[in-house]
């Protein structure tokens, strides 16, 4: 499936080692996704401060950087259900 990627919010503007991102991606078939890709290290700063939803789906990745986040929403996208899951609200 072939799709774009998006960055509401640049990534020169973000923590790359303890932060979380939008990332939109709109597929060839007009469908559009939005994931949140977070660091480890900021799951656990949400974690210690109590403020981690159980709702949020966060897709981690141990740095927020281009390639990084490219890698993971890739793995997402080549399968549906996952990608359904983490993409779909």
């Amino acid at each position: 499936m072939s799709y774009k990627i998006y960055y509401p919010t640049s990534l020169s503007e973000i923590n790359s080692n303890d932060d979380n991102i939008d990332i939109c991606v709109t597929c060839e078939d007009g469908e559009m996704l939005t994931f949140v890709v977070a660091t480890i290290e900021n799951v656990k700063h949400l974690l210690e401060n109590g403020v981690l939803s159980p709702t949020v789906k966060f897709l981690i990745a141990d740095e927020l950087t281009q390639s990084k986040i490219e890698k993971v929403i890739g793995i997402v996208m080549s399968d549906k259900q996952i990608r359904n899951f983490y993409g779909k609200n």
